[in-house]
């Protein structure tokens, strides 16, 4: 925007119809605590009206993110979360501290999946917000022991999330091994289960595009019998939504359902359960054990056993 000389912003968003311009820079200074909105449905309009400003100080940490929820807009700081809320009234907007000692660690890892936020913390777990006073962690156990020890929390700040609402997931891009994201953590927000990714790649953004064309018979592998989606589903579709990644490379890799390699190399997948622990009723005096049914595919499975809450395993069977 443009006062007596141009600005910049590290976060731009849209609410009640005007732009609003957080952790900005002015006269050739940045003010990160500070923010800026612009006149009701006039973005060059940045003085009179009802444009305005605010300094967030209640913390010294800088703003780092923001994303409409319901009727506010919550703003993430490192070190808090604010809402700010309509008055249509003088002051226009009103700024409150909702969650203390808690913000954003990363600017591009917050997602809005529908009147909830879910964020990599500062505390370098992964949370849920739905307004008010608490921000949940949605991690749990071994999930997040695993998160937030082998996060590199040196170059955090270049982690991102992406969002696939076709399979209601939410994926989380982290570096652990690298500078740059190397791992992703997988939520289904509806099952409220995890999954975890090893890349092939270092990874450095993620966006959503339709695709181009839609799935051919001759692009299958595999039999008929073989498939795990049915005619006509969204995403075999043209135009269905579908993630790209951009790669320290140069290269944007296309994020694909129903191929078993990736960049060439067969896909491993895990299948972790909870412990088991049989009931005293159930023990047998002479013999104790447990039965465990599953059904799988590939081209190899090999299942193992733990008995200290997997720090280490035992193969069965290949």
């Amino acid at each position: 925007y443009q006062t007596s000389d141009y600005h910049t912003a590290r976060v731009v968003v849209t609410f009640k119809e005007r732009i609003f311009l957080l952790n900005i820079q002015e006269e050739g200074n940045w003010h990160p605590q500070k923010l800026r909105w612009s006149d009701t449905g006039d973005i060059t309009a940045w003085t009179g009206g009802k444009a305005g400003s605010n300094v967030l100080v209640e913390d010294k940490s800088e703003i780092v993110g923001a994303k409409v929820l319901g009727n506010d807009l919550a703003i993430y700081k490192g070190q808090s979360i604010v809402s700010a809320r309509y008055t249509a009234q003088s002051p226009l907007f009103t700024f409150n501290t909702m969650v203390s000692d808690l913000g954003l660690a990363a600017p591009n890892c917050l997602v809005d999946i529908g009147s909830v936020h879910l964020f990599l913390g500062s505390d370098y777990d992964i949370h849920m917000y739905q307004g008010g006073s608490t921000a949940p962690s949605i991690t749990k156990d071994r999930v997040r022991r695993e998160f937030m020890t082998t996060i590199n929390k040196d170059y955090v700040r270049r982690s991102f999330a992406e969002v696939d609402f076709v399979h209601h997931l939410v994926m989380f891009f982290v570096p652990t091994e690298s500078q740059y994201p190397d791992t992703c953590w997988i939520y289904d927000y509806i099952n409220r289960t995890w999954a975890k990714d090893v890349l092939g790649h270092y990874v450095t953004a993620a966006g959503v595009t339709a695709r181009p064309t839609g799935i051919m018979i001759d692009d299958l592998v595999g039999t008929i019998d073989e498939q795990h989606w049915y005619i006509d589903d969204l995403e075999t579709t043209d135009e269905a939504p579908t993630v790209v990644l951009g790669t320290t490379e140069g290269t944007a890799y296309q994020l694909d359902n129903y191929t078993q390699n990736d960049a060439g190399s067969s896909i491993e997948a895990y299948v972790e359960t909870p412990d088991f622990v049989a009931p005293q009723a159930y023990q047998r005096r002479a013999l104790r054990h447990t039965e465990l049914r599953f059904e799988a595919a590939g081209d190899e499975v090999t299942v193992a056993y733990s008995e200290d809450e997997g720090q280490s395993w035992t193969d069965i069977e290949t």
